[in-house]
């Protein structure tokens, strides 16, 4: 099989845009004659499997409608004892490579899902088409070099962004930062951050992929040096004086603190995470460019991904078929026992609308109607901006994220998150949860503040719940028209959460479970 770059050596840029991102250009109506071909494929495959079988329970079905007609959603439960436990007797295909992601406290311990031969390959392109995309600026647009330099920073193998890294590795000729090696994949996840670090301050960096949080931080580094003797220390190293000199004076010119785009003129950036958009300010501040967004699990591995323009998503429609749970529906489905709730497809979804995210895997992946917990917001029809004639998402929330408050709120993940944000307090992290204080529901949000805070827990607790005012209608009318005001901040001792994570390696825990939940911990 052909790689990205040898597809580019001898057919040109054109011919590996369209290997790589010539989803974008399809219509609705061919994107869904893909998918319904690809399903089709795949319930063939499932069919002749024991897990299909079991998952099928008696049912035959050959196309869409007969699945979401025939087969009941699923969740991991359905799939704890076969792989959970990496059954390889009972799959479509044959697993290449298995990728975990977190489990559920007392029930198992990492989610598997497995990746065969076909998967990786399409993977392998898409990996391309993120880098493709985050150094674009129009349609058709490669700036892709040989030995380009990748500052990557993301969790090793067997999580998901690992294999995407070796992914990609096999399909270009990238000079990476740390290497994809055994030696540094087996590193601690801090210390490979560190070696990457290290290494694209003496060699240079030309492209970063990394999680939305983990570049935030990067660029916290570089702007709080007195706070970091460490890192102040590494930048003084004698082969990054030169580097560390031109980023000084560049920084003094514009009177500030020294940023990553003071020491390098980054060309392409791309990020993960539900968290991305809420960075996505900052990181352009620090970084000098905007990130690319992409919409990824270990689930489906990667769903959707931003255009040149960087505004919504368009979903990826080559690794996994995609239903979605309209809100109302997963309503009555709790309400109702017995009451099979009912999708939409792609080409039925409506904007200003939010949908729990479905995935039937393609390519001898296993999962079948699955329930990701994700929520995501169809924000359009099409992509006027960049001319992609397909839906538009933007991710939400996670169904477990919610807090419901008094009536009024579903208070997100998201929304809470970018309200710290807002306002201005310089934290280490937090978590949040439901209370209740004199017989009151309140919403409790612990911080550790960062050294630099500036504000009492007062002066906090003031400054989020206006931030949650101006993001949330709900959350203004609830003080507006009810008076409440649930909002409680109580800062933590300093070291809080690093004491917690050494608690938890001690105690064998993996990294997915490394660090509290930001909701409902």
């Amino acid at each position: 099989m052909e790689t990205a770059w040898e597809i580019y050596q001898k057919q040109g840029p054109e011919a590996l845009w369209n290997r790589c991102c010539g989803f974008l250009d399809l219509s609705l109506e061919e994107t869904m004659a893909l998918q319904h071909n690809l399903l089709e494929e795949q319930l063939a495959l499932l069919a002749r499997s024991a897990l299909g079988q079991q998952l099928f329970r008696g049912a035959e079905p050959r196309n869409a409608e007969e699945l979401r007609a025939q087969v009941p959603l699923t969740t991991y439960d359905d799939y704890a004892t076969t792989l959970g436990e990496r059954r390889e007797d009972v799959l479509p295909a044959p697993a290449q490579a298995w990728v975990r992601t977190s489990g559920r406290t007392g029930m198992y311990a990492h989610k598997w899902i497995p990746l065969t031969e076909r998967a990786y390959e399409e993977m392998r392109w898409l990996t391309m088409a993120v880098v493709i995309l985050s150094l674009a600026e129009h349609r058709g647009d490669v700036k892709l070099r040989g030995r380009d330099r990748m500052l990557e920073m993301l969790a090793p193998p067997p999580f998901v962004s690992g294999v995407l890294g070796h992914a990609s590795q096999e399909a270009w000729p990238f000079r990476r930062f740390p290497p994809r090696t055994p030696e540094y994949d087996e590193m601690p996840f801090q210390q490979r951050v560190t070696e990457a670090f290290r290494m694209g301050l003496r060699e240079g960096v030309d492209i970063s992929i990394a999680i939305a949080s983990v570049l935030a931080a990067l660029g916290d580094a570089f702007s709080q040096q007195r706070e970091k003797p460490s890192v102040l220390a590494l930048l003084k190293t004698p082969q990054v004086l030169a580097r560390l000199l031109r980023a000084t004076a560049r920084a003094r010119l514009a009177g500030r603190p020294i940023y990553p785009k003071d020491v390098w003129r980054v060309r392409g950036l791309a990020v993960s995470g539900m968290d991305a958009s809420l960075f996505r300010e900052k990181i352009r501040e620090q970084w000098g460019r905007y990130p690319l967004e992409v919409y990824a699990s270990t689930e489906g591995v990667l769903m959707a991904i931003q255009a040149w323009d960087y505004t919504t998503m368009t979903f990826i429609p080559t690794l996994n078929f995609f239903e979605f749970l309209p809100e109302d529906e997963i309503e009555r489905a709790e309400q109702e026992a017995g009451y099979r709730p009912q999708t939409r497809l792609l080409d039925e979804v409506e904007p200003g609308r939010n949908y729990e995210l479905v995935l039937t895997n393609f390519h001898g992946r296993p999962l079948v109607r699955y329930r990701t917990g994700d929520i995501v917001r169809i924000t359009g029809r099409r992509n006027e901006r960049a001319g992609i004639d397909l839906p538009q998402m933007a991710f939400y929330s996670r169904r477990t994220d919610l807090i419901e408050v008094a009536g009024f709120v579903l208070l997100t993940e998201r929304v809470l998150w970018q309200a710290l944000e807002e306002a201005g307090i310089a934290y280490v992290d937090w978590t949040a949860r439901k209370e209740v204080e004199d017989g009151q529901p309140v919403v409790r949000v612990r911080i550790e503040p960062k050294p630099t805070c500036v504000f009492t827990e007062a002066e906090a607790q003031e400054r989020i719940h206006r931030a949650l005012c101006a993001l949330d209608q709900d959350w203004a009318d609830m003080e507006r028209m009810a008076g409440l005001r649930p909002l409680r901040v109580t800062y933590l001792p300093t070291g809080s959460f690093e004491r917690y994570t050494a608690r938890k390696r001690a105690g064998g825990a993996e990294l997915a479970h490394l660090k509290p939940l930001h909701m409902n911990a």
